[in-house]
Order: structure tokens, then sequence, then C-alpha cells
């Protein structure tokens, strides 16, 4: 075990809170001492590139994990890029649709969204990813191109036919509550994501440290020993994490750092 860790972070919920929409003074000012004090800083999200918001990218991050493991960059450089097969795309759209679900493609460039809904529930959802700053194009762009994909069911009874294709065609899928899920690529995770980079710069997984809140943290929770929940977060996931932080909102990160003496 070195004396240099490697630090992860999921997003909403743990850099940025979840009720404010803030990042909290506390939380760019702690990364920026353990930087200092010569550990790396790593994003690790289920967010795709395209999703990394200007505000996040000001806070000097030593690199990103996007889209749950398919994307790796290191100070500005991509090291690993896992797209879906375009063939699939036609497929994958189709089975969603038939099978009643509101879907989100995800890209390193774009997002794809089903612009011509008139449902006032999910033009709202589109308004307000589209006032985050978000780059959205419609679900029936002739250049689309994604990485992972989103979908919330709005009828439970389809579930199984989703799965099953999701099963066949390998994919891996995050079932994060209320009918939302994850998709991915089969073998990809946040948990992959950090095995990759604790290769990259010789570090061992006992100088991993990984800070989330939601179920689609279980894998880098279940992979890292050094597991941090905010208090804010998915509270059964305690049961897998070494320690339990304060809230976002209340300085949970610079808590935590100062907790295993990285700041």
């Amino acid at each position: 075990m070195s004396n240099r860790k490697i630090l992860f972070f999921d997003i909403d919920g743990t850099l940025i809170s979840e009720s404010s929409g803030e990042i909290p003074e506390s939380t760019k000012t702690a990364l920026k001492r353990a930087q200092e004090n010569g550990h790396i800083t790593i994003i690790n999200t289920g967010r795709t590139r395209a999703l990394i918001e200007p505000r996040l990218q000001d806070m000097g991050f030593d690199g990103y994990i996007c889209g749950c493991g398919t994307y790796i960059e290191i100070g500005g450089k991509v090291l690993y890029y896992k797209t879906i097969d375009k063939n699939k795309y036609t497929d994958i759209l189709n089975i969603l649709k038939d099978n009643e679900a509101d879907v989100i493609i995800e890209g390193t460039e774009n997002i794809y969204m089903d612009l011509e809904t008139e449902n006032p529930e999910k033009q709202n959802k589109i308004k307000l990813f589209m006032d985050r700053g978000f780059p959205i194009k419609s679900l029936k762009s002739e250049d689309m191109s994604f990485d992972k994909f989103c979908f919330t069911l709005e009828n439970e009874d389809k579930r199984d036919n989703i799965v099953e294709y999701l099963e066949n065609e390998d994919f891996d899928y995050i079932d994060r509550g209320a009918n939302f899920f994850e998709v991915v690529p089969k073998g990809h995770s946040k948990a992959s994501g950090m095995q990759f980079l604790l290769d990259y710069f010789n570090l061992e997984k006992e100088d991993s440290y990984a800070f989330g809140d939601s179920y689609n943290d279980t894998a880098m929770f279940e992979y890292c020993p050094n597991g941090v929940l905010m208090a804010n977060g998915k509270q059964d996931l305690s049961k897998i994490v070494s320690f339990i932080t304060k809230d976002v909102d209340e300085d949970g990160i610079e808590y935590a750092l100062q907790h295993f003496n990285i700041v």
C-alpha cells in the first residue's frame, strides 16, 4: 500500500447536491488539497463524456471514468473507449418502444431524447436537461452514436421482455429503482473502470477510495475496500461500505477526506 491514493467520485448526490444543484465550496477546496497532497482525483460516473459539465471540468480532476466504465480519460488523453455496435441501434430503439419504455440514449458527444413528445412530464425533463447545457439531439437523428442508454418502464409487465433482449445481446443493466434502468455493454461498470486505472497507475486496490450515494455505485462499493457512502444516499448500501460520511450539503466530501487523513 503506497502513500499515494486514488479517489473516485460519483457526481449527482455526491459532488453535486440533489437539493440545491450546487457543488459545495468545501468539496472544491478539499479536492484541491487532496491533489496538492499527491493524490489522484477521478470522476467515476454513469454519465457519458458529453454530460461532464464545465463546472466539473473546472475543478481540475485528473481524469474521468464515464458511461459506467465505457470511456476512460486521463490528463485529456483517452485511454479506453467502448461503444455500441451501430447495427444494434434500430433493434434497441424498437425493443424499448414496443415495450413502452421512455429512453435516453447517451453518447460521447450528445445524448438523444424524444424531442417530439407531447407528454408534459417528458417535456419538462428535456427542458431541465437543456437548461443544464446538456447537448441533446432527437432520437430520429441520422448521426446517432452511443455508448450506453437508460430507460424508464411505463408498464412493469413489459420488464421481462426488455431484460431478455438485453441478456441475449450481451448487455449488463443496473436497476436504479423506481423502474429506472441503466444499460452498458457487458463487462463494463464503475468497478471495471477503477481496475483499469489501478493497473494504469500501478496502485493496489487498498489505495483506492470510492465516494457515492446510489445503486449505480454498487459495483464501485463492492470492488473498493474503502467505500464512502453519503448520508443523503441509499442507506441499504451501508453494509458494503467502510464509512458513512455526512450529507453532501453538510461538507460530506471534506469530512470523509479528513477522516481518512487524505487532507
